[in-house]
């Protein structure tokens, strides 16, 4: 499981409609992040992300460095 924060560009996030299509339910870019609730509860993503933009860069963060910065933070 790993969690993005996005430093340049702009994703989709879609989810699998009941009907077999994509359902586009947000947008994120520039210093925003998704997986967050993938990486805390340890469960399958719900969701597919595209990116959108002509470029698009990413910090990709595990489950133990996720962890370890929410202990640095207490």
């Amino acid at each position: 499981m790993f969690m993005y924060i996005i430093t340049q560009g702009e994703v989709a996030i879609t989810k699998r409609t009941e009907g077999g299509g994509d359902e586009e339910i947000a947008r994120r870019g520039g210093v925003e992040y998704f997986g967050e609730r993938s990486i805390k509860t340890g469960e399958p993503t719900m969701a597919s992300v595209s990116v959108t933009s002509a470029t698009c860069s990413m910090v990709r963060l595990g489950r133990g460095p996720f962890n370890r910065l929410l202990l640095a933070g207490t």
